[in-house]
């Protein structure tokens, strides 16, 4: 299913150039506003690493990994539709570990897309999402679309006005591909006054750090609660000894 944000009657807004650097150190942040200056999507990582097989020119399918870590060019729609529902998007042009190439005639920009929809009870999830590649001489690549496998399961929304921030994600592509996500936080159909997350924003985690997040107070219990019962043990023990003295000596 072709979702194409080109040729289309939707109304772009105005939208955030790239944005690096703002999560830390070789970070990536990405924004879109609309007409009015508010900013309705933040989308930031600390990596983005993209592991792909790929048909190269040469015919044959071989694996790649790459970061993105510089983009060409940002666009983005706050008021766009995705199967008939409002949507976010983001267009994201690159080159490959931000190795740009000398001349057009050795490579093109390949682009990330993302889709982000709004309906109760969730105020947003990424809803879709694809890459297109092209052709690029550092990794002999050819002109190929993947999109979102059919067995990708995917834990990114939020609701009411919280983001959403995960450790560890991955966004599995068709071809036995994946894209995968390191810190990343995410808000989207926002009503920001700057491209920045609000000082108090509320998070939802992803299931796996929520997980993790109920398995530590539970271990913490369960080490109090062995912690305790050496004690009491000791304690009884002590207890028993001393009486048996205590009988010795009369």
């Amino acid at each position: 299913q072709s979702h194409s944000l080109q040729g289309t009657t939707m109304q772009y807004t105005t939208v955030l150039l790239l944005a690096l650097g703002v999560v830390g150190e070789g970070a990536v942040k990405w924004t879109a506003e609309n007409a009015d200056k508010k900013t309705c999507l933040i989308f930031a990582a600390e990596t983005i690493n993209v592991n792909l097989h790929i048909l190269n020119t040469d015919n044959v399918t071989e694996p790649i990994s790459f970061s993105i870590n510089e983009t060409q060019k940002v666009t983005g729609n706050c008021n766009g539709q995705y199967n008939g529902q409002p949507a976010n998007e983001l267009v994201v042009s690159f080159f490959p570990n931000g190795e740009q190439p000398a001349s057009a005639t050795e490579g093109q920009p390949w682009r990330l897309m993302l889709w982000f929809t709004s309906a109760d009870p969730e105020s947003f999830k990424l809803a879709d999402y694809t890459l297109e590649t092209a052709f690029t001489s550092a990794f002999n690549s050819t002109i190929q679309n993947f999109t979102k496998a059919a067995t990708a399961e995917l834990d990114v929304h939020a609701s009411g006005t919280n983001g959403f921030k995960c450790s560890t994600s991955g966004l599995a592509l068709t071809d036995d591909s994946t894209i995968d996500l390191k810190d990343t936080k995410m808000i989207a159909h926002a009503l920001l006054p700057s491209p920045d997350f609000p000082a108090e924003q509320g998070f939802e985690q992803c299931l796996l750090d929520s997980r993790t997040s109920d398995i530590v107070p539970i271990v913490v219990g369960a080490c109090l609660a062995g912690l305790v019962a050496v004690v009491l043990v000791a304690y009884l023990v002590g207890r028993a000894r001393a009486k048996r003295q205590g009988y010795a000596s009369v």
